[in-house]
């Protein structure tokens, strides 16, 4: 014992004596401060290294050896005899020796040493070892752990394998033992992310420290610990918050400034771990990919380069498969090049390849370029693609990978046999190879195999002849056929119509010509199919008989997929110029045979069935075709039928004369979208446009006006079939692959409309570029970036000539600003880019002219796509002027007119969010930030309207956003006064809930008399002997603040969410958006009556008793009505929002299948899948959007319990104004006597009585709270409905038991007095 004596007397390590002593010196606080008293004073090293000892031997001391040396230590020194049976540290009463101890010890400075005293925890297997280090430290001071201790951005020197521990632990340590939010560097919550994910990641916020991520990076980087035990302490990110994880890794690469991150283990889990999730084929199913990919792709090169990364793991996982949604991405972040540029020469070939078929890319060009820098490694990729792809070789294609054209073939194998001298000889043999065995599987690819390496004619190429020995004469319509071809031809025919031959037999054989491997049978092919081709202008003049045998052989060459591509527009084409000639005739009755041979494909062309839809009088020879054309017209806008529909040409004949000499006579792997050469990319289809036909006449016909652009010289904008804005793939100029069809008006993957600003140019004079300068600008907006801006604004302005500026700026805002409002900024910064004056204001000229468009049109009252597209031009004129301080000037635009005609109008529907866009880049300018008069004016106008009794909610919505948006409280703007002046039409407004039944009741009693039945959505109402409703005062707030029709429900679809579906296919979820505002609108019109009331029963009895008792010597009428208003409207509105949310979600639900089953979305019978995925998206979306609909029925029971509280509160104030009218203001003080008789106040305690005046604060609190009231979150999935509308009961069930308090008579209707 004289040893440990004698070592703790002059001991330079008193965590080892302590350690010897054991478990026993800790059972008091004041036993082990006697121990530590003992030893010489401890340095804040060495109370460090007690502290780790401490925790990281909580159970690995023998207890009974240690015992045994206390004991006898306790007997050297004097001290009793420590009590036994302890079998770990108590480490409370250590924390509280050590504190008393060593009273000015700095406790944070004592843990900066955790560096030098990390062995304990580095080898300790007791997984709590650093929460010790932390509960002992909070025990030890109140101050907050240092984090910089452990996470610095540094490795520990000594022990990093410790600091991994110690870092894995603060992790998932709670925020009061372990502040990240107190590290150097954090990153911003980050906000935008749907699906209930949290901004800050985990509660404790340990995934926005910068300093985390990079303390991470540089243990990976140190070499003593193993990268893959840290990519461990990502586990918890990927399952509680991967955004967060993600987004702050790629934070931090790009805040660390000697970049070495960027390749260590935060790339690495970006790219292995985070980001492939997000970009695989099931990618679109989480919530949140679009917005942390583009935020990882906006955080900087390291980003970027995480992302191409993570694109080619993904390939690597998935193959072919993933290819499609990694472009979608691609053509999300506007970054095709760069990724493309990133890639490894496997992802690129594959990306590139169906970027080319989309018309994103020129494959040959791209391919060129590559294989100049690369070489032969991406040559020999190309083949490994091609021998996959090419071949007809199944095994090694990846299910879901994407079909290869036979066109996109013929680039790579041109490119190739361009280039095949410059690589090594194994590759050549290779190319050789490959080439050979895509001609067996594609027989039209044998030209290019045999002859483009030396350029031979003959060559396939996309759009042109497959057979190699087809031509065209001068007039581009006979063929130079061998005259031997040419006789078999006449021969087969001469069989077919003399009966020798059947058309199925005919058939047959053109299939088996076609797939020959015989040059001459192919030119056969080819011959008949160009005959049949070149006389359809002369199938007028055929006798009957021959002209049925010919409909069934040009119906039966589509059917079998015997024609493609340009020559599968063509006959289709002809086919529909047959069936719009008149019933009877002889060329209808072509076009009705050749269409019943192959209308089991028309569900490929959803397009072109519309158009056949649209032929008046094809039911009666096809009744049977009439709703397969509506199905099939339905689906369009689907991705796969918007890229592959072949294009229609402008004319059967002319089609015909163009086409037959470019005739792609392959197979059905072909893409149908191909062109021919010299036309226009053919334009990616767009959305139907809603249905129905415009109204007649203008909307807001004397709003300002504003000057249309008048460049001189050039053509009309839309002038004849090739428009700018309108061409056809008939030839042309257009503004790009994203112009509608001929034909079509809608866009693929939008809803919005462009008809109206397609129409607006026709008055408008500009000079038009050749088609290729309109591709190649096309592709470079569509390529466009923040990285490449300097190089892409460039490139525009050396294609474009100032002359041409005019068509520029019309694309720009037409094709791109009304219908991209997250690109507004990039776009504006390549005006920036470019910097030329002329060109900037002819886009704001364009912009006016457009807006001008739209407010003239009277579809804007009840097309939500137009509103929506005036909104986007809205936030664009902003994003031009306000947000650059420049005014929008009276002459241009008089906003305020603008408005004040709109409230007169009915268009506030459509002016509201328009101003509202235009206005909220004032928050951010220097001179339109309020107070500025200008705005201030507008905000004032603004407040006036929002005042208006009976405005529509999702106005006053709007409204409310722009305040809040602008920081301007909107109880505080103060009102103009320009109302009075200005008559609103009261018939048919949309933007007033009560103004929607404005028609005379004699046209309303006529439609009841002829017996018609509510529409869906209106609920029925019981009518008198005269047929005029029934009084009936719950029909009153459904003319209020609700929305009255089908049209109005557009006004809620800016506010419908639906969910992504994976399951479901496109057109029914568009129809799902399009029919749940109706179904909302409907459901609330049905329930909100017995809510409504019986909320406002509940609540104006409780607010009125209440109020008047306490109240009862409240001289002050307004104090009186005050406290009422703000105790009904908390209780009505809350009462109808607990009550209506289970009856409102069934009846939501309910019509919506409803509405389903009527536009034939539902799926057929037996279709369980289907049909399960649909009910699931009805259920989401009901969820999704109820608490829009609760918020509806809580306004309109607030409302309406304000009226009714002050008519029940009439004589009360009444009498108070009498009172002081009598009295004065300091005469007789006033009391109520209904509430001062009887046994109140008296048996009410001294406190609670009322005293004379003013009601005492604390009381008055109690009323002033009800204005806080938090509202009642909806109730988890699964509980039991709450009130008693909320349940359903069975059929044949006991009724519910009545309830406690029968409900009040309802009062008489008012008197119009």
């Amino acid at each position: 014992m004289s040893d440990i004596v004698s070592r703790l007397s002059g001991s330079t390590s008193p965590s080892e004596v302590i350690k010897e002593l054991g478990y026993g010196c800790t059972t008091s606080k004041d036993y082990f401060k006697s121990v530590v008293g003992l030893m010489p004073a401890m340095d804040d090293g060495e109370l460090c290294r007690v502290i780790t000892m401490l925790a990281s031997t909580r159970v690995s001391i023998d207890p009974d050896a240690t015992l045994v040396t206390l004991v006898a230590f306790a007997a050297a020194v004097g001290l009793e005899t420590p009590s036994q049976g302890a079998k770990t540290w108590d480490y409370h009463a250590a924390a509280d020796a050590l504190r008393e101890a060593c009273p000015s010890a700095s406790w944070p400075a004592v843990m900066r040493h955790l560096d030098q005293t990390g062995s304990g925890l580095e080898n300790c297997a007791d997984p709590n070892v650093a929460d010790t280090v932390l509960r002992m430290f909070a025990r030890l001071t109140n101050e907050p752990f240092p984090v910089q201790t452990v996470a610095s951005g540094a490795q520990w020197n000594s022990y990093p394998e410790a600091q991994l521990v110690f870092l894995k632990h603060a992790i998932e340590a709670q925020s009061e033992l372990f502040p990240w939010q107190n590290s150097l560097v954090v990153m911003p919550s980050v906000e935008g992310l749907v699906g209930g994910a949290s901004p800050a990641g985990t509660p404790n916020q340990a995934w926005l420290s910068v300093d985390l991520y990079l303390t991470l990076d540089a243990i990976a980087r140190g070499g003593e610990v193993e990268p893959a035990k840290v990519a461990d302490a990502f586990q918890n990110a990927v399952t509680e918050c991967p955004e967060i994880a993600i987004l702050g890794a790629a934070f931090s690469m790009a805040h660390d400034q000697s970049g070495v991150s960027s390749n260590g283990v935060l790339a690495d889990f970006i790219t292995q771990i985070g980001l492939p999730p997000f970009l695989s084929s099931q990618g679109q199913a989480q919530t949140n990919a679009a917005a942390v990919l583009h935020r990882v792709w906006a955080s900087g090169n390291a980003g970027q380069t995480c992302v191409a990364r993570a694109m080619a793991v993904t390939h690597e996982r998935e193959g072919g498969a993933s290819v499609p949604r990694m472009l979608d991405v691609c053509q999300d972040l506007k970054a095709l090049s760069p990724a493309l540029a990133r890639a490894p020469h496997a992802l690129a070939v594959e990306l590139a390849a169906l970027a080319a078929r989309r018309e994103y890319l020129n494959l040959e060009m791209w391919l060129q370029e590559r294989a100049a820098a690369s070489g032969a490694p991406f040559a020999a990729a190309c083949l490994r693609f091609l021998r996959a792809r090419a071949t007809g070789d199944e095994a090694g294609v990846t299910p879901g990978a994407p079909k290869l054209a036979v066109e996109t073939m013929a680039i790579f194998f041109k490119v190739l046999h361009a280039g095949a001298g410059g690589l090594p000889p194994d590759l050549r043999q290779e190319l050789q190879g490959v080439a050979a065995a895509a001609a067996r599987a594609h027989p039209t690819l044998a030209a290019v195999s045999l002859s483009a390496a030396t350029g031979a004619p003959g060559a396939v190429t996309p759009g042109g002849g497959g057979g190699g020995a087809s031509g065209t004469d001068a007039t581009g319509v006979g063929g130079n056929f061998p005259s031997d071809v040419e006789a078999e031809a006449n021969s087969n025919f001469q069989r077919l119509y003399s009966g020798q031959r059947t058309v199925e037999r005919t058939v047959e054989m053109l299939r088996t010509f076609r797939a020959s491997q015989s040059a001459r049978e192919r030119d056969v092919f080819a011959c008949m199919v160009h005959n049949l081709f070149d006389e359809y202008r002369f199938f007028p003049k055929y006798p009957e008989k021959e002209l049925r045998v010919t409909a069934v052989l040009f119906g039966r060459l589509i059917d079998h997929q015997l024609v493609a591509s340009v020559t599968l527009g063509v006959a289709l084409r002809c086919v529909l110029d047959a069936v719009r000639k008149p019933f009877g005739t002889k060329m209808f009755a072509f076009g009705s045979e050749a269409l019943e041979q192959f209308k089991q494909r028309l569900q490929e062309w959803p397009q072109y069935c519309q158009h056949l839809a649209a032929v008046p009088h094809l039911p009666q020879a096809h009744p049977d075709l009439a709703q397969l054309l509506r199905e099939a017209a339905d689906l369009r806008g689907a991705a796969r039928l918007g890229r592959d529909e072949p294009s229609l040409a402008n004319g059967a004949e002319t089609a015909v004369v163009a086409g037959v000499a470019n005739m792609t006579l392959s197979g059905g792997d072909e893409s149908l979208g191909a062109q021919a050469p010299g036309a226009p990319p053919t334009p990616v289809p767009r959305p139907p446009a809603p249905p129905g036909e415009p109204p007649v006449g203008g909307g807001l016909l004397h709003a300002q006006s504003m000057p249309v652009m008048k460049p001189a010289g050039g053509t009309s904008l839309l002038a004849g079939q090739a428009g700018i804005l309108g061409s056809g793939a008939g030839g042309g100029t257009n503004l790009g692959p994203a112009a509608p069809a001929a034909g079509g008006s809608s866009g693929f993957a939008t809803s919005l409309n462009l008809e109206t600003l397609l129409a607006a140019g026709t008055n408008q004079n500009i000079s038009v570029p050749d088609a290729d300068t309109v591709d190649k600008v096309h592709f470079v907006v569509n390529n466009l970036s923040t990285q490449n801006m300097t190089e892409k604004a460039a490139e525009v302005k050396a294609r474009i000539s100032k002359d041409q500026y005019g068509w520029f700026a019309v694309y720009l805002v037409v094709k791109r600003a009304s219908i991209e409002p997250n690109f507004h900024a990039l776009y504006s910064l390549l005006l920036d880019a470019i910097g030329d004056e002329d060109l900037f204001r002819g886009v704001l000229d364009a912009t006016y002219a457009n807006i001008k468009a739209l407010l003239s049109s009277n579809k804007v009252k009840t097309n939500s796509g137009e509103r929506s597209l005036l909104k986007n031009l809205g936030s664009w004129l902003g994003n031009l002027t306000i947000s650059r301080n420049q005014p929008v000037l009276m002459i241009d635009l008089d906003v305020k007119s603008l408005v004040l005609e709109a409230y007169q109008t009915g268009h506030m529907i459509a002016v509201i969010p328009f101003v509202a866009k235009v206005l909220e880049p004032a928050l951010n300018s220097i001179i339109f930030k309020p107070p500025n008069p200008w705005t201030g004016a507008v905000l004032g106008l603004l407040k006036e309207i929002y005042n208006e009794r009976d405005l529509k909610l999702n106005l006053k919505f709007e409204m409310e956003r722009l305040f809040k948006h602008l920081e301007v409280p909107i109880k505080d703007q103060a009102p103009s006064f320009l109302l009075h002046q200005r008559q609103r039409d009261r018939v048919n407004n949309p933007d007033f809930a009560a103004d929607k039944n404005a028609p005379n009741q004699a046209g309303m009693v006529g439609a009841q008399s002829l017996g018609s039945m509510p529409t869906i959505g209106t609920p029925y109402e019981p009518t008198g002997a005269m047929g005029s409703p029934l009084p009936n005062r719950g029909n009153e707030f459904q003319q209020q603040n609700l929305p009255q029709t089908d049209g109005d429900a557009g006004g809620l679809q800016q506010h419908i969410k639906i969910a992504p579906a994976p399951n479901l296919p496109e057109t029914t979820r568009v129809a799902l958006a399009r029919l749940l505002p109706v179904a909302l609108t409907a459901g609330v019109r049905e329930i909100v009556s017995p809510v409504v009331e019986r909320s406002i029963t509940i609540a104006c009895m409780t607010a009125r008793e209440l109020v008047l008792k306490d109240f009862a010597v409240e001289p002050d009428a307004t104090r009186l009505r005050k406290a009422a208003h703000l105790m009904v409207s908390s209780l009505a509105g809350s009462l109808a929002l607990v009550t209506c949310r289970e009856p409102l979600k069934a009846s939501v639900a309910s019509q919506l299948r409803a509405l389903l089953q009527q536009a034939g979305a539902v799926p057929p019978p037996g279709n369980d899948a289907a049909a399960q995925a649909l009910e699931l998206a009805v259920q989401s979306a009901v969820a999704d959007n109820l608490e829009l609909g609760c918020s509806l029925i809580e306004q309109a029971a607030t409302e309406r319990a304000t009226r009714e509280i002050d008519e029940q509160l009439a004589p009360a104030a009444a009498a108070r104004r009498d009172h002081r009218e009598k009295h004065g203001p300091n005469g007789q003080p006033f009391f109520d006597p209904n509430y001062l008789q009887g046994r109140f106040p008296g048996a009410l305690p001294e406190s609670l009585r009322p005293r004379p005046g003013h009601l005492a604060p604390n009381p008055q609190r109690i009323y002033d709270d009800f204005a806080n009231v938090p509202r009642a979150p909806p109730p988890p999935p699964g509980a039991p409905p709450a009130g008693a509308y909320g349940a359903q009961r069975a059929f044949g069930a006991p009724p519910p038991p009545p309830p406690l308090y029968p409900p009040p008579p309802r009062p008489p209707p008012r008197s119009p007095l």
